[in-house]
C-alpha cells in the first residue's frame, strides 16, 4: 500500500511524529513517502498529484490549516473515493484531531495496516469564483476578522500558537465591526447585524473553543451557531462557556441544523475563514457533502 505523509515544512515534528513515520516505514506492506510543503497552499498540490498517482493513504502531518489543504487536494483529484485520509497532528491547534480521541502511533499504524476507516461529511463553500471544502469549522464574521489578525500577527517570531491567537482576539475586539447581512436556509433566516457565523461540521475551534457541541461528523448535516446582535463584551464574556461546550443562553444567539446556508453582506465587511485559513470576503454559500471523505477510523 502507497502511503504518503505530508509534512507542514514550516512545523517542527514533534516526536510522536517521527516515531508514527518511523514506524510505519519498518513495515513490508507499507511503501511510505516523505513530502514536505514549502509554501503556503502546496499541500494541496501535493495531495493532489499523489492522489491521482496512486496513493491509498494520504496522511496530513500537521494542523488544521495542513488538514484543509490535504483534504482539498484530494477532492480535486480524479481518485477522491479511493484515498483514504489521515492526521498525525503536529500543529498548534490540532483542533478537528480534538474529534478523533487521544492520539497513539502504536494503534495509528494497526489502523493503517488494518485498512480501518469511515466516511465522514465535508462542508463545500463558494465565494465568488473560489470552491473550497472544509473539513472542520467555517468561520463567518469575528472569528474571520479575527484570523487575519492573526495570520498578520504570524510574521512575528515572538508570538506563536495560543499567545497569538488570545493576542488576535484582543486587537480585533477594538476594531471589528459587525456586518450588515442576510442569513438564507430553510431552516432559519435572519436579517441584521451579525456578530458571527460558524458552520459547522467539527465541534471546536480558536484553539478549543467549542461553538458547536452537538456536532457530528457524518450525520449529513451543517450545525449552524449563529451569533447576531451580540456585543464584544457579551463575546468574551462567554468565551469560557465556550471552552467548556456549554450552550450560550442569549436572546441572539441561536443553534440550528441545516444542509445549506447563504450569507450574504449588505454593509461592512465580512471576513470568512475555514478550519483557521482566511480565504476571503464576500457572500458566501455552504453546503454539506454527506460521506464524501474516507478517513481512518477515529477509534483509536
Amino acid at each position: 500500500m502507497k502511503v504518503v505523509f505530508i509534512l507542514n515544512g514550516s512545523k517542527k515534528l514533534s516526536a510522536f511524529a517521527k516515531k508514527t513515520i518511523d514506524k510505519a516505514n519498518e513495515h513490508d506492506s507499507l511503501n511510505c513517502f516523505i513530502s514536505k510543503t514549502e509554501s503556503s497552499l502546496h499541500a494541496i498540490t501535493i495531495a493532489k498529484d499523489n492522489a491521482n498517482n496512486g496513493a491509498d493513504f494520504i496522511i496530513a502531518v500537521g494542523g488544521d490549516g495542513t488538514c484543509n489543504e490535504v483534504i482539498n487536494g484530494i477532492q480535486k483529484s480524479n481518485n477522491r473515493n479511493l484515498v483514504i485520509f489521515g492526521i498525525i497532528p503536529n500543529g498548534s491547534g490540532n483542533d478537528f484531531h480534538r474529534m478523533l480521541g487521544s492520539f497513539s502511533p502504536e494503534k495509528f499504524i494497526e489502523a493503517l495496516i488494518n485498512q480501518n476507516c469511515q466516511h465522514i461529511d465535508l462542508i463545500k463553500i463558494e465565494s465568488g469564483d473560489k470552491t473550497i471544502y472544509s473539513l472542520n469549522i467555517a468561520g463567518v464574521g469575528f472569528d474571520g476578522f479575527v484570523v487575519n489578525k492573526l495570520n498578520q500577527l504570524r510574521k512575528n517570531a515572538f508570538l506563536k500558537g495560543k499567545t497569538a491567537y488570545a493576542y488576535s482576539i484582543l486587537r480585533a475586539f477594538f476594531s471589528y465591526k459587525k456586518p450588515g447581512v442576510v442569513l438564507s436556509s430553510n431552516d432559519y433566516n435572519y436579517s441584521g447585524k451579525m456578530m458571527m457565523t460558524a458552520v459547522c461540521n467539527g465541534t471546536t475551534f480558536g484553539h478549543g473553543m467549542i461553538v458547536s457541541p452537538n456536532a457530528k461528523l457524518n450525520d449529513g448535516k451543517l450545525s449552524i451557531t449563529f451569533l447576531g446582535e451580540v456585543s464584544l463584551k457579551d463575546y468574551v464574556k462567554n468565551i469560557s462557556r465556550l471552552k467548556k461546550g456549554i450552550l450560550i443562553k442569549h436572546p441572539e444567539v441561536h443553534y440550528f441544523e441545516t444542509k445549506e446556508l447563504t450569507i450574504a453582506i449588505k454593509s461592512g465587511e465580512m471576513h470568512l475563514e475555514t478550519d483557521g485559513e482566511i480565504i476571503g470576503q464576500g457572500d458566501v454559500h455552504f453546503q454539506v457533502i454527506p460521506d464524501c471523505l474516507n478517513i481512518l477510523n477515529p477509534d483509536y
